[in-house]
């Protein structure tokens, strides 16, 4: 039987996006929820919209405002008044030649008056409706937002009855549509920003509560009207195509007044007869009247703030309102959105994105958590959101914005800082570590100097100590050179130990280098000379390298550039400086071509041979050390190489080359 093994990266990716699609359920659960997010997302759509102006509204769309001047005498609790103006205004507006004439009635328009009672109430706006049933809509807003729960008040006291039964003689959804606003008009789900086209409510006061019926806007109803009364059949067939399509936003024209109106007078001879009252208007308006769609606002100065809506261009009276949605439809200028559902799959794939890329970086061998390329990644997928969505935008259609960048930079900012704090425990770590090494190697080089020197060191001296008396006794020519062989053998000895001890105390990063090699030697320099050591001209051409602060590979090779340099110099000192040579200047150049990086220590003098051989060749021997290091440093140093070249003066120069990688 064969054990089916998932490799480990397999299993990351999935557990990693697991994690990513419920973080981001979670988390767009919460953030639609919150205030600040909506009005966040409010302000972008508002901000889009307003760069997307449709262009002219369309020519057919009439407001009339009815001004308080003109209701003055009017009572709005005086229910016999209004349906004098109301019923005056309407059978003026259709006279003069308004195709539809869209209602929006006070609510005090809602009372039922039995007119068996009040003699004065038999001729009702019943009559106009009765009359103009194909040029009338009224507009009823619903009790709740909710179309499962809402309910509807069907003006039964306006609509006309059969004579001989309860039945309406015309349907009610044949005259009324609804007008759905929120109670928060800086809601992001604000209907009155939406095209809808039909609703399912029930009626206030039906006998069956639970029936529900199929109601249309004011939207449907009133270009339904608009294009069968214009008999517009083209129009009303891309009407009826449009009703499949859902989630439409409207698009705003500009601020109030963008649409032409019109005001309206009414002049009655008496209060009390219907027929001594007849609207008046201006020519200019009767001019504007005729084959329009008029959308009759609430009166002004009688209403509430809570009757007027908020839009990008600032709030807007209910007709405004109206007149762009009806103008989004007719011109085919809305804005299609995406469902919540899409939203919250756009911000999860986004996450799961996400998390993908952080799986693959993770599995990557690295140095370190971040680099750029991760700081592009993140920038590129916020960036490549925005331009699709306004890009999209500009073809008319709109995606949400701010839910899921706020989502994908808090995460990914968020990821971020936890990267950083675990690369800063690393380096923490790491450094303490070296720094442990270093006490260690420091301590392994004191114990190997002191064994030499108490063990091999001192066995060599007892070993000359025996062939001096065996000299002594039994004199031979052969054992003078041995002895002088051994001795030398022992001076070297205890200068190399005495590096060792010097080196072990300073087994540390220099300090003068953390501001680069050219501070450093520039520092040495001053020392030496400010010591005493270094009593020639110096000549410093010495140019800043761009050198990789947080690589340890480079700050280990600079320490050994750094102990070349000291080499090089103490050499000039020791040889070539006076009295010890005829040198008058050094001159140190350190440069950088690219990635090749070079070093030159040169002098213009040489050491002064004297007239002892003995003296010289012992010089000659204790530089062997030296050399040995600097071959040792050069060969270690990525693509390192040295040179020492005897000039024509009879000056040298040291050259070491290497580069940064």
């Amino acid at each position: 039987m064969k054990i089916l093994k998932v490799r480990p990266i397999i299993v990351r990716q999935v557990l990693g996006i697991g994690i990513a699609i419920a973080w981001g359920f979670m988390y767009c659960t919460v953030a639609s929820s919150l205030p600040m997010i909506q009005r966040l997302e409010l302000d972008i759509q508002d901000s889009l919209i307003r760069l997307h102006k449709p262009g002219a509204p369309p020519s057919e769309i009439l407001l009339l405002k009815i001004n308080q001047s003109e209701m003055a005498g009017y009572d709005l609790h005086n229910l016999y008044k209004l349906n004098v103006f109301y019923t005056t205004l309407v059978k003026s507006l259709i006279e003069n030649g308004a195709k539809v004439v869209v209602l929006n009635l006070p609510e005090q328009m809602k009372q039922y008056v039995d007119t068996d009672t009040d003699a004065r109430l038999k001729r009702l706006l019943t009559e106009s409706i009765s009359k103009y049933p194909r040029q009338i809509v009224l507009v009823s807003r619903p009790s709740m937002l909710t179309s499962e729960a809402s309910t509807l008040n069907i003006y039964n006291n306006l609509l006309p009855f059969n004579d001989e039964s309860t039945s309406h003689e015309i349907a009610p959804e044949q005259i009324v549509s609804f007008f759905r606003r929120s109670p928060n008009s800086h809601s992001l789900n604000n209907p009155a920003r939406r095209v809808e086209f039909f609703g399912r409510f029930s009626y206030e006061g039906d006998s069956d509560p639970n029936a529900r019926h199929r109601v249309k806007s004011v939207i449907t109803l009133a270009l339904e009207k608009f294009y069968k009364t214009s008999g517009d059949r083209a129009n009303l067939q891309n009407l009826l195509s449009l009703r499949t399509l859902s989630l439409l936003e409207v698009n705003f024209w500009g601020a109030a007044d963008t649409f032409p109106s019109i005001n309206f007078q009414l002049q009655c001879a008496s209060q009390v007869e219907l027929e001594q009252c007849h609207g008046v208007f201006d020519a200019q308006s009767l001019q504007k009247l005729r084959d329009k769609l008029v959308l009759v606002d609430l009166p002004e100065g009688k209403v509430s703030d809570g009757n007027r809506e908020y839009t990008p261009y600032g709030d807007m009276s209910t007709a405004e309102v109206q007149a762009n949605q009806i103008a989004s439809v007719m011109t085919h200028a809305f804005i299609s959105t995406v469902t919540r559902e899409t939203d919250v799959n756009i911000t999860v794939c986004g996450f799961a994105l996400m998390s993908l890329y952080i799986i693959y970086r993770l599995h990557k061998p690295k140095k370190q958590f971040l680099h750029r390329v991760d700081l592009w990644f993140f920038l590129g997928l916020i960036g490549s959101y925005l331009g699709l969505s306004l890009l999209l935008f500009w073809q008319g259609f709109l995606l949400p914005v701010s839910i899921p960048i706020l989502g994908w930079f808090g995460t990914g900012s968020s990821i971020t800082a936890y990267l950083m704090f675990q690369q800063s425990v690393q380096q923490r770590q790491k450094l303490a570590e070296r720094q442990a090494v270093l006490l260690q190697a420091r301590k392994l080089l004191h114990r190997v100097a002191s064994d030499i020197h108490d063990g091999s060191l001192q066995e060599l001296k007892l070993v000359m100590d025996q062939l001096e008396l065996l000299n002594i006794h039994q004199p031979s020519p052969l054992i003078d050179p041995l002895l002088d062989q051994i001795e030398a053998i022992g001076f070297s000895l205890r200068n190399q130990l005495s590096n060792t001890r010097t080196l072990a105390e300073k087994l540390e990063i220099t300090p003068e280098l953390q501001f680069g090699l050219a501070h450093g030697i520039t520092q040495w320099l001053r020392h030496l000379i400010h010591a005493g050591d270094l009593t020639l001209q110096v000549n410093r051409h010495l140019h800043p390298l761009r050198e990789p602060k947080s690589d340890s590979a480079w700050i280990d090779a600079r320490e050994d550039v750094f102990c070349f340099f000291r080499e090089a110099i103490a050499n000039v000192i020791r040889h070539a400086q006076p009295p010890n040579g005829s040198t008058t200047q050094v001159t140190v150049h350190l440069s950088q071509k690219g990635n090749q990086c070079q070093l030159v220590i040169e002098n213009d003098g040489s050491p002064s041979v004297g007239t002892n051989p003995g003296q010289l060749d012992k010089k000659r021997k204790t530089g062997g050390y030296g050399t040995k290091l600097m071959t040792t440093i050069a060969a270690e140093l990525p693509q390192g190489t040295w040179e020492r070249v005897l000039l024509e003066n009879g000056g040298m120069r040291v050259t070491l080359r290497w580069t940064i990688e």
